[in-house]
């Protein structure tokens, strides 16, 4: 449709930049989704935050690193109340 803008639009002259960096450097790039361990402590939360990495990592098209931060909090945020097999 003419004059429609894509949601992503962005993400075209980002992956057009990484793959010249590539070809021309001759390296391969990951892209880091860092995620605040808070996020673990509300499963709606952690899942928006999943999600979104997911839509980046389809956008993209390079391999994608998920790391959860500030995991020193935990001490004193306690356990979260989800099993690891929920992450």
């Amino acid at each position: 449709m003419p004059g429609q803008v894509e949601l992503y639009s962005n993400h075209d002259s980002v992956k057009k930049v990484i793959k010249k960096l590539e070809d021309e450097t001759n390296f391969q790039f990951v892209a880091v989704h860092m995620v605040d361990v808070s996020n673990l402590y509300d499963r709606y939360r952690f899942l928006s935050a999943m999600t979104l990495s997911l839509t980046a990592l389809i956008n993209l098209e390079m391999p994608f690193l998920n790391m959860i931060t500030k995991v020193d909090l935990m001490k004193e945020m306690g356990r979260p109340d989800m099993n690891l097999m929920f992450y």
